[in-house]
Parts: structure tokens; C-alpha cells; sequence
């Protein structure tokens, strides 16, 4: 069900014309209308005549189409794959008549047909099984998707034509999964944690450990002549398609195919995981690479921020990695609505040509759609109220308000509520949610206290709210362009610094522990959550290790600027008062070079954001959007306050600007102080 432009346009094939069009009204391919017995159309793909491999690719399409009660249907296999173009302009013989596909869908047919003109194989194809003019019969069609996919005897997972040494590199991720698979490495686990531990040891321990870090540490020089193929590879359209996913995802046997050659998608999956932590060490020797592809592209290619980067686990792996394990290990029906939005959409370029199919291109994945109401409906369909709905429904069912995170400026679809997230590819990981499974939180701003009141009226959501304070002035965001390196993050300490001291001279009590307020401006510029254990994924509350983070970062930079300037950023302060300021460590093992780097790595979620100042000296981190007279208030059901706008002439009403980190309130302190009001959300 996926609509793309396809990068390797097949040209057209000869074909056989006849003088009838194909009819979906035609009795052979005449779907029943009795909903209560469902039925599906599926294609009998005739096998060719042709001698040789090269001969039977050009000879012409021939396939029969039938309809036949879901429940009942023989074996057949379904097909996931882009449309490539829109424009159908390759031809094949349909039952005896003329039909018309998509140029990328001519070169399935082709390479997936038998050998043999004795032979067939039963397929079921979205572009030809559904009448795609028809709206009323795509409604259920597409309801049907969980039947199909999990009912077919395998998925075939379509990628397009040999190219690029995709044959060489198939190759390789087999011959990775299948070592993988025998040294005891779960594709449904995929203990990251333990595979860290062996890549890094030098001596491990058990026989099994030394097979397994053996195998790791061969895998870099063994990727690195295959990195071209490997990144031309992960740039085909299909991993950027939100339909594939559900389609990759239900069938436990499916199928990776390029060209002529295919790989079982466990071994694959399994693959690219162990390659995906090794990919950074290959940066410092890949002149193959560069010069294959450019210093450019090469560049690209290790950048995370580009998006050229090469994803070894597209959000296609990691889906079905959960939804296998949760259908086998759990006995469930499907994955949260919740997590298969935030997996598809956040920092991850999955696209869809209608926005609706944001939402239904994965709901035959969720176990959760029926109970919040959701179901594909393409007749009339009104966006605005579907986001809106899917939106509320999911937290009222979980009573949490994680979801307004993801609720972020600017978005694509107009006229959708301030509250309701667009759901766009990639979006923003927020700074609160830093590899944090879905309902866990380093923070608890409402004091874990559930939404209540929570009801949703047309566009508008009432809630109760703590209001916290009203904000008075807001600094320049860091923009970290490379020319700045250094003068970016030293402006937004400095900025963060010089609102530290206008709370200390309001010296308000909104913090329990006075000494509390000495510790926020190096709290604040990394949310006061550090990386743990040198693992650069996962995060705690941040301690006195981001404390001397901060301090190693401030001396590397010094040398960098002149002493004035340096007066000047911090006012009062001088080198030796911030390396004072350094917890005590020993002098036997001086701090490594890359100390200095690991405050601005904690900083970088925050990169988004700007530090503000509120009116009873409350110092944080807001979004972009923030300006002065915004109100900041922590939710009911919230683990992190957020930024709200009032709107004119209206009482209690307001648009939401986006989530902030308030020092001094992150921990339900608030809850203690003001009473919760009723609020509402346009």
C-alpha cells in the first residue's frame, strides 16, 4: 500500500494487448457484499516459457485473478513493496484482458514468477487485488490487512533489481545471521546490553564469550569493503514507507528479495543489529568508501544529524522484532498504538503519500485499535478530527499525558489542535524522553498522579493543570553550526549563568534547599540527566559526574577565548574558581581527553530548546517557540511540565507551546504548593 518515487525506474516490457479491459465487475473478479463472510481477491501468476533467465525477464506478464472467502482461501503469499510512481504504465494480461501496473510492481512480477509454464504461484498484491478507484471496497480491504498478512504462507518483502552489489551483499548478511543464529544470539532478544559488554571486553571470560567476541571483532574489516553496497542498500525507497512495516512485521516466515537473490528476515534483522555499534569504527579507515562515494556522501554516512546517515535498524527491524516477540513470547494480538507511533515517527523519515495513512499503516499492528476506537476509513474522511481523536483516545486509556510531547512546531497538517501531534517523519525526540520505555520517566512533575477530568470536546481537551509561574524573559537558542563550535555553547552557559543570577537576586522560595539554587545552571543546560556507565544511549538524573563534566568542558574551552572575554561570559569568575568547583577525584588517573566532550553530549538533547526566566525565578530549557508571558504549568498525568499560551479574551483556555524543563519542579514539588485547576487545550 506504499506510494513512493522509485529510484530504478524499470523500462517498458513487451507485452501481449487485448482488446478487453480488465473489470473488477467482471464475476471472476467480483468481491461478495456480505460483510459477515469477508473475501479477498488473489492472483494466479503464471510461470514463463522462456529458456534463459534474460528471456523470461522480457517476456510478457500473464496471471489470472479469483475471489475466494478469506477463511477459506488456499495457500497463497503476500507481497510488500513500494508502488514506486503513481503512474501505471507498464502492461500485463489480467484474465484474459489488459491491466496496467506500476513499473516497480512489472519488476516483481517478473522476478517473482516460477521458471516453469507449468508452474504458478498464488500471490496476494494490494495494487491488484484492491480496486484502488474504489473507496468503499478499499475501507474493508484494507480492515483485512492483519487476515492477509498474518494468513499468508509467507510475506515476500520486494526490493527491487539487483544493483549496486546487492547480490554480494545478501551474501554476506546471510552468512552474518546464520554464524550469528548458531553461536546463540536471539533475534527476538537482541540483548544490546550484553553484546556492548563482549565488543568492548579484552579478555572474555567463558569459551562462548571468546566465540562471540571474536565473531564481533572480525565483523568491522569484514563490513568494510561492503559499506558502498551496504549504504546504497539502506537508500532503497522501501525502508522509508510507513505501510511496509505492518506488512514486514505480522508474518513470522517472510522474505527479503533483490533481484534474484533473497535472505530470511530473522537473519537479516539479526544481521543488522550486530553491525549496526560496529558501523562507527569503521569512520577512520574507509578511503574505499570515500572513494567509491565521495568525501561528501562519506561524511553523510556517520552523521546522525543527516538525513543521508546510514540507518542499519530502520523502524521496519525494530517493529518486528517487538511484534514477533510479543505475538510468540506474550500470546498478545499486537503492539500499543503509542509505541508504534513513537518508533515510526520520531527521528526516523517513514512517509506516507495521505496523511490518514499515518495512522492506518499500522494499525493491523496495533492490539490496542479496537479498544481506542480506531479503524480505517477512507469514505469522507476528516484528518483533523482522526489525529485529534486517536490523540485523546490514547491518553485517556493510559491516564498519562506523555503524548503531548510529541506535539511539535511546525507542524504539516492545518488547522490540527496546538495538543495534537502531527505524527510527521522526523519528528523530535524530546529531551524527557531519552530512551525511557513508554510510561517511565526520570521525572515526575505531577507527582505521578494520573489525568484526570480528562475529556475531549470536537478539537478542544479539558484537563487540570498546577499553574507554576509566568514567563519573563527567554535567552537565544544554541544553534550549533559548525563555524560556532565553541562561542554557541559558551553563549548558552553564559545565558543560563546570567539567569541563575537574577533568581539568586529575587531570592524567591521556590526551592525547598537553598542550595539547590547553586547547582541550576549547570543543571539546567543538560535537563539534569546524564549518560551512565559510557553508554551514550540510556540516562539517569544527572550527579556530581555532570558536575564535573561541566567543569572539564569549561576549562577545554577557555584557552579558546581571551581572558576579558572570558570575564565577561562569566562575570565574577575566573578558571581557577571553576576548577575548584571540580568534585574530588584522584590525581593518579587524570581525566580523559573526551571528559570535555561528555557535558555537550548531554546538552545536545536540549539543542532545540531555550533557556528562560520566569517571573518568580524559575530557570529552564523551553522550545523555540517559547516567548515572554507564556505560562508554564505541570499537568495532571504529565512527568514534565510544559509551556502553555493563553489565548485572548478567554478564561483558563490555552494552546500549547511544548514541554519544558523547569528546574526546582521537575519532582512534584508544585503539587505541594497550589491547588490543580480545570483547564483547556486548543
Amino acid at each position: 500500500m506504499s506510494n513512493t518515487v522509485s529510484t530504478a525506474m524499470s523500462p517498458a516490457m513487451p507485452s501481449l494487448k487485448h482488446s478487453a479491459a480488465f473489470s473488477y465487475a467482471s464475476e471472476a473478479a467480483r468481491l461478495p457484499l456480505d460483510p459477515t463472510f469477508p473475501s479477498i481477491r488473489l492472483l494466479k501468476l503464471h510461470g514463463t516459457t522462456s529458456a534463459t533467465a534474460d528471456d523470461s525477464i522480457l517476456e510478457p506478464v500473464s496471471a489470472d485473478i479469483f475471489v475466494t472467502p478469506i477463511s477459506t482461501a488456499p495457500k497463497f503469499k503476500a507481497l510488500s513493496y513500494t508502488w514506486g510512481t503513481d503512474d501505471r504504465t507498464h502492461h500485463i494480461t489480467l484474465s484474459s484482458a489488459d491491466f496496467y501496473v506500476t513499473p516497480s510492481l512489472d519488476s516483481a512480477l517478473r522476478h517473482l514468477r516460477p521458471d516453469s509454464s507449468g508452474q504458478s504461484i498464488i500471490l496476494w498484491i494490494d495494487q491488484i487485488c484492491i480496486n484502488q478507484d474504489d473507496e468503499k471496497e478499499k475501507t474493508p480491504q484494507v480492515n483485512l490487512m492483519h487476515q492477509i498478512y498474518t494468513g499468508a504462507e509467507q510475506v515476500i518483502v520486494w526490493l527491487g533489481v539487483a544493483a549496486d552489489e546487492s547480490d554480494e551483499l545478501l551474501g554476506f548478511l546471510s552468512r552474518i545471521g546464520d554464524e550469528a543464529a548458531n553461536l546463540g544470539l536471539d533475534f527476538h532478544r537482541l540483548d544490546i546490553m550484553r553484546w556492548r559488554k563482549v565488543m568492548g571486553s579484552q579478555n572474555a571470560g567463558d569459551p562462548e564469550e571468546q566465540g562471540l567476541q571474536q565473531f564481533f571483532d572480525r565483523l568491522p574489516s569484514d563490513l568494510e569493503p561492503l559499506v558502498p553496497a551496504l549504504f546504497a542498500w539502506c537508500q532503497r525507497p522501501w525502508f522509508s514507507r510507513v505501510w511496509v512495516v505492518q506488512e514486514s512485521a505480522l508474518n513470522p516466515d517472510t522474505m527479503f528479495r533483490c533481484g534474484h537473490k533473497s535472505i530470511d528476515a530473522e537473519a537479516l534483522v539479526l544481521a543488522m543489529a550486530l553491525l549496526s555499534p560496529r558501523l562507527s569504527e569503521l569512520a577512520s579507515h574507509m578511503q574505499l568508501v570515500a572513494d567509491k562515494l565521495g568525501p561528501r556522501i562519506l561524511r553523510d554516512i556517520f552523521n546522525p544529524s543527516s538525513s543521508r546517515k546510514l540507518c542499519l535498524w530502520p523502524p521496519q527491524f525494530e517493529i518486528r522484532r517487538r511484534y514477533q516477540h510479543t505475538v510468540t513470547q506474550q500470546r498478545v494480538r499486537g503492539l500499543n498504538t503509542f509505541v508504534l507511533l513513537r518508533v515510526l515517527y520520531v527521528l526516523n523519515g517513514t512517509y506516507a503519500t495521505k496523511m490518514e495513512d499515518r495512522i492506518f499503516g499500522l494499525l493491523a499492528l496495533a492490539g490496542d485499535a479496537e479498544r481506542l476506537g480506531i479503524s480505517a476509513n477512507y469514505i469522507g474522511t476528516d484528518v483533523v478530527a482522526l489525529f485529534s481523536h486517536v490523540a485523546a483516545s490514547i491518553m485517556r486509556d493510559s491516564g498519562a499525558l506523555d503524548l503531548l510531547r510529541f506535539s511539535q512546531s511546525p507542524k504539516d497538517l492545518a488547522d490540527l489542535p496546538s495538543w495534537v501531534p502531527d505524527w510527521r517523519p522526523c519528528l523530535r525526540r524530546p529531551y524527557s524522553d531519552s530512551w525511557a520505555p513508554v510510561g517511565h520517566s526520570l521525572f515526575s512533575a505531577s507527582a505521578l498522579k494520573p489525568a484526570r477530568a480528562l475529556q475531549s470536546s470536537g478539537l478542544t481537551l479539558q484537563l487540570e493543570g498546577v499553574h507554576v509561574d509566568i514567563v519573563e524573559e527567554v535567552r537565544s537558542s544554541r544553534t550549533g553550526h559548525d563555524n560556532s563550535k565553541y562561542e554557541n555553547p559558551l553563549s548558552l552557559l553564559a545565558d543560563i549563568r546570567r539567569l541563575a543570577a537574577i533568581s539568586k537576586a529575587k531570592n524567591r522560595p521556590i526551592y525547598s534547599d537553598p542550595g539547590r539554587r547553586e547547582e541550576s545552571h549547570w543543571r539546567v543546560p543538560i535537563g539534569d540527566m546524564e549518560y551512565f556507565d559510557g553508554n551514550f544511549e540510556f540516562m539517569r538524573r544527572a550527579s556530581d559526574t555532570a558536575k564535573m563534566w561541566y567543569c572539564e568542558l569549561i576549562d577545554h574551552l577557555r584557552p579558546k577565548m581571551p581572558e576579558d572575554i572570558f570575564k565577561t561570559i562569566f562575570p565574577g569568575s575566573s578558571m581557577s574558581d571553576e576548577t575548584n568547583k571540580k568534585p574530588a577525584t584522584d590525581p593518579a588517573k587524570p581525566s580523559p581527553p573526551e571528559e570535555s566532550s561528555r557535558y555537550l553530549l548531554c546538552m545536545a538533547k536540549m539543542q532545540e530548546m531555550k533557556p528562560f526566566l520566569t517571573q518568580e525565578g524559575y530557570v529552564g530549557m523551553g522550545p523555540s517557540t517559547l516567548r515572554p508571558g507564556d505560562v508554564v504549568m505541570v499537568l495532571i498525568g504529565a512527568a514534565v511540565p510544559f509551556a502553555l499560551r493563553p489565548v485572548a479574551g478567554e478564561t483558563n483556555q490555552f494552546s500549547l507551546v511544548g514541554e519544558v524543563y523547569c528546574d526546582g519542579v521537575m519532582d512534584g514539588e508544585i503539587m505541594f504548593q497550589n491547588i490543580p485547576m480545570p483547564i483547556s487545550l486548543v
